[in-house]
């Protein structure tokens, strides 16, 4: 029985150490924030050309249809909900609800060389911030002994954060052709726990526990300094703009830290087994795809018409973390093991629409749509796979104004609403059905619905500090 405990439960640590480190692979998805004062107006739909301050994140060839100056955002309310019905395989609603602010974009434009026709820039943006707290609590009695009764628990937490900074150059090949490439490093840093404890007790006496379940896990991981390209051209037609943009995967990390905590515990009548590991020598290795954007902005309806798509192509099954430490070290010698989170990802292609229209000179409107689509493979296929990792398509809608001041200094402020969810996911553990023969092995079904409704304030303020006109 301890062999087969011991095999049973390494593979559900395989399977929840994948639930945690997966969310290092898509942490808040490609296109989940915008950034600079016309990309949030835009919802990222600046391919083809961008006034501000921007430019290194979305193309860095339209660094040059800018002035010299900086751009920052003041401040970014961020409101974060997340709603699922089914967490444990029944009908409990689970709610998870944050408010935090978070700087979003520094950035300035200026003139590193005497050429008239380059520009440069350096950007420092927080690609990433977010956090998920879930706690749910079940009681029922057991479906073959009136008797008995069961109690499950279960905690979640998920905090996670990156930040890009980036240097970028564009070049004037003519008076309508701009190319540009930037250098990118980020940063990401990401904590993980779950809790489930089940327990089967007696009804007259709950404190009398006749079969247990207890799983513990936990996972710390940090990816720095991993670099990679954005190249990027754009072209001008009377009045109307077209940029394209490749972006390559990361092509070098210098420093990658994971940190695995488990613990799993087993009892019944007849035994208690137990399988644990705690260690700072995981190994984490992080990829990005290519991607692939164009756009496209013209007047439309007197007002101007933006769109932008961006292809990221699918990365082949790979090891995220992996361990094959022995958790007792030298004083026994287990099964060889090594628990692996393999993953891959899917092709994913994401859009954006704006319009905007001047009410006068100094001041305009701006309506925007964007897609971000869902690119881990085989989500929600079996229990607990890639449970909580934001594996959904997510759609966002705005609306922003724009003022400007004197010096074209300018000041935006964008309201931006994202919403999506899942279907007939599987639940994180089984609380539902539980008896005394099933206890150990109790059936699960895909009938578990998630929600998520994120609500971001935007101010940026584009600062001209000296009266450089950009390109015409």
């Amino acid at each position: 029985m301890q062999k087969r405990f011991i095999q049973r439960t390494g593979m559900l640590a395989s399977l929840f150490l994948l639930h945690f480190t997966s969310n290092a692979q898509l942490t808040g998805s490609y296109w989940s924030h915008n950034y600079g004062s016309t990309g949030s107006l835009l919802q990222g739909a600046v391919l083809s050309s961008n006034d501000d301050y921007s430019a290194t994140y979305y193309n860095p060839a339209t660094i040059g249809m800018t002035g010299t100056g900086v751009s920052f955002s003041i401040i970014t309310p961020n409101i974060n909900a997340i709603s699922i019905e089914g967490m444990t395989g029944t009908s409990t609603v689970s709610k998870s609800g944050e408010f935090y602010f978070f700087p979003q974009i520094i950035s300035s434009h200026f003139r590193l060389f005497k050429n008239p026709k380059l520009r440069s820039s350096i950007l420092l943006i927080t690609k990433n911030s977010n956090q998920v707290n879930l706690y749910n609590r079940e009681t029922s009695v057991a479906i073959d002994n009136p008797g008995r009764i069961f109690i499950g628990n279960t905690d979640y937490h998920s905090k996670s954060h990156e930040t890009w900074a980036a240097f970028g150059t564009s070049y004037q090949l003519s008076p309508n052709t701009l190319i540009g490439m930037s250098l990118v490093s980020s940063f990401l840093s990401q904590d993980n726990g779950l809790e489930v404890n089940r327990q089967l007790a007696d009804k007259s006496n709950p404190s009398s526990i006749y079969k247990s379940e207890f799983k513990s896990l936990a996972s710390r991981y940090s990816s720095s300094f991993r670099f990679f390209n954005k190249i990027g051209i754009s072209h001008k037609w009377s009045h109307v703009n077209a940029g394209l943009t490749v972006t390559t995967p990361t092509w070098a990390a210098i420093s990658n830290f994971a940190q695995v905590k488990y613990n799993f515990q087993k009892f019944d009548d007849n035994s208690f087994s137990s399988l644990s590991n705690s260690t700072d020598k995981a190994k984490l290795d992080y990829k990005t795809p290519w991607s692939i954007g164009a756009g496209l902005d013209f007047p439309f309806l007197n007002g101007r018409l933006n769109l932008a798509a961006e292809n990221f192509f699918a990365i082949k099954s790979y090891d995220l973390v992996s361990i094959d430490n022995n958790p007792y070290g030298d004083l026994a010698v287990p099964e060889k093991e090594k628990l692996a989170a393999n993953i891959s990802t899917r092709n994913v292609l994401n859009v954006a629409v704006s319009y905007s229209r001047k009410i006068n000179d100094k001041y305009g409107m701006v309506l925007g749509f964007r897609s971000d689509g869902k690119a881990l493979n085989a989500a929600y296929s079996k229990p607990s796979d890639y449970f909580f990792v934001p594996n959904w398509t997510n759609y966002h809608v705005s609306y922003g104004n724009n003022l400007k001041a004197k010096n074209n200094n300018q000041l935006t402020v964008t309201l931006d609403m994202g919403f999506g969810g899942v279907k007939n996911a599987y639940p994180v553990a089984a609380f539902q059905g539980v008896g005394e023969a099933n206890f150990f092995n109790t059936p699960v079904s895909p009938t578990t619905k998630i929600r998520q409704l994120q609500w971001m304030i935007l101010f940026n303020y584009d600062f001209i500090f000296k009266m450089t006109k950009p390109r015409k």
